[in-house]
């Protein structure tokens, strides 16, 4: 006879994570393995209760990621039943939110009996199996099971496993944390109505943020994809970051971080090079989130159960993106202003702005040819843009 009350699961198995999203499963089971030669039947199973007889389950508040995926549109307009259509689409934006749900976990007990029992035996089994009361019996079953055995049951003849059931509260989870959606629609600020304004942007005033870049663009966030985030132990809203630094406002700091990133790639045959960095945008305030996965040990009924169960921490994280150049140190400084020209105007038109909080890589290879174009009649060779994203990431908690 086994009599296995321990069991053990974790809420960061991908088929748990799927369950807690779906829109049409309300309970998860965990079942236990088949044991060779022995059977077991549906009618054998029943719930593990308290001494009041009373279902015996354990509440666990469950958060995991959800990405979604918006498809900026710049141009577009409102139309009469409120929604954006039209435009251009000039960038996606990945967003991650937290998302919670209220589940009570609970256990049922399965009887398995060994195949060459007699119809009656196994009547028998069932029988004492079903008859167990925890009011009455207390809560030995082993002591329970072994005084009904009676000579026509050998401890041998059968096991009893533990299945675990998770059933969600609600069939739709709750939203425990926005603030990353939040702060990118407070960036963008581009789901009010497309301003009318057909305005210059002001391209000395390079650190304008988000909403004046939206504001003359007539710009709009569309939700094309909601997805779970499998890989949760790592921050997956950190952007590309190309160095992490103490000030990434300090020019010094940036420019040597500029200048390791150059070191290999510039030929020693360019020569003294000229630099410069202009400050695109600034994002004082942006939430990242991590699922980290502890243990815990919790009791139903009669099962002993370990469970891993995820925690969010989030951080908050300064971002400041640069466009950057370094061009021949002997084109002179009218070719310097002009270059510093090219690199706002390309930023701009590139919709870097628009895309560079999600997609670095992306905005680096829009911006990238349209600056040489704007350059080439002055610079033919030893010509090296880039946007440059520095952070200072705050502290977990």
């Amino acid at each position: 006879m086994s009599i296995n009350f321990d069991t053990k699961f974790s809420f960061d198995n991908p088929n748990i994570k799927k369950f807690l999203i779906s829109d049409t499963e309300s309970t998860y089971k965990v079942e236990p393995e088949a044991l060779t030669g022995f059977s077991h039947h549906v009618d054998n199973r029943r719930h593990s209760l308290n001494p009041d007889l009373n279902r015996a389950e354990h509440n666990e508040l469950v958060v995991f990621l959800q990405e979604e995926l918006y498809q900026l549109f710049e141009g577009g307009s409102r139309q009469p039943n409120g929604e954006f259509d039209g435009g251009s689409a000039v960038g996606l934006h990945r967003v991650f939110v937290a998302l919670e749900h209220s589940v009570n976990i609970y256990s049922d007990f399965w009887l398995f009996l060994r195949d060459s029992l007699t119809e009656e035996t196994k009547e028998y089994a069932s029988q004492v199996f079903h008859n167990y009361d925890p009011s009455t019996h207390g809560g030995d079953v082993d002591s329970y099971m072994r005084s009904n055995l009676n000579g026509r049951l050998n401890e041998s003849d059968f096991e009893l496993e533990t299945s675990l059931n998770i059933e969600k509260e609600t069939l739709l989870p709750t939203e425990k944390d926005i603030s990353q959606r939040v702060k990118l629609f407070d960036l963008l600020d581009c789901n009010d109505s497309p301003s009318d304004n057909d305005g210059q942007i002001d391209i000395d005033n390079m650190d304008m943020g988000l909403p004046q870049w939206s504001y003359e663009r007539k710009s709009y966030l569309k939700l094309i994809s909601t997805n779970i985030v499998v890989d949760d132990s790592n921050p997956p809203s950190d952007p590309n970051v190309n160095e992490t630094i103490s000030n990434p406002d300090s020019v010094a700091e940036v420019e040597n971080a500029i200048d390791d990133l150059m070191r290999d790639i510039i030929p020693s045959t360019c020569g003294d090079m000229a630099r410069k960095e202009i400050k695109l945008l600034t994002v004082a305030e942006w939430p990242e989130f991590r699922i980290v996965w502890r243990k815990k040990r919790i009791k139903i009924g009669c099962s002993r159960i370990t469970i891993s169960y995820p925690v969010l921490q989030i951080r908050i994280s300064k971002l400041v993106f640069y466009a950057y150049f370094k061009i021949p140190q002997d084109v002179g400084r009218f070719v310097l202003s002009i270059a510093t020209v090219c690199a706002k105007r390309s930023a701009l038109t590139s919709a870097v702005i628009g895309i560079v909080t999600s997609n670095i890589a992306a905005a680096i290879s829009s911006f990238t040819p349209l600056f040489k174009r704007c350059l080439e009649a002055e610079v033919k060779h030893c010509l090296y843009p880039g946007l440059f994203l520095a952070k200072k990431p705050g502290g977990w908690h």
